[in-house]
């Protein structure tokens, strides 16, 4: 179900909740890469979807959306101008939590950081195909590498 293309990709599924969508997200900028299973109000995703379409971003904006499993961060995304020239970014703050009782690494927290250097092009690519994604009831939208020269 994870992606293990370079970049950051999301996959959404409705819960059988109304309103809540699980999101597998996966990131790899090589020679790293994680991935990791959060938790999220449509609503929450849809603002966060929003945001990420607006242009230009302010030079200091921080645009979040995260998910936690009890006090731990499962899944956060903040999307943020990296340089004045138009290099975007999203850093990529993942974890997976061992929540077993019987395992022997019962809460483990294993984690992943990093940077996914992008542009307002991939940025909006993503931002489209994630909208359309929560719309359709499923779907997974792909954010690419890009490095401005």
């Amino acid at each position: 179900m994870f992606d293990v293309s370079d970049g950051l990709a999301v996959t959404y599924q409705p819960e059988e909740i109304i309103g809540v969508g699980e999101l597998h997200v996966s990131a790899c900028v090589p020679p790293f890469a994680g991935a990791a299973v959060g938790y999220f109000n449509d609503s929450d995703l849809q603002e966060w979807v929003s945001a990420l379409q607006i242009y230009p971003w302010k030079r200091d904006a921080r645009i979040r959306v995260s998910a936690d499993l009890g006090d731990h961060e499962t899944v956060d995304l903040a999307a943020f101008v990296l340089t004045g020239r138009g290099q975007l970014a999203v850093a990529v703050h993942l974890a997976m939590i061992d929540i077993d009782a019987h395992s022997p690494t019962a809460a483990t927290v294993t984690e992943t950081r990093l940077l996914v250097p992008t542009s307002y092009q991939a940025i909006s690519t993503f931002a489209h195909d994630l909208a359309a994604a929560i719309a359709n009831a499923g779907g997974t939208a792909h954010l690419d590498i890009d490095r401005l020269e």
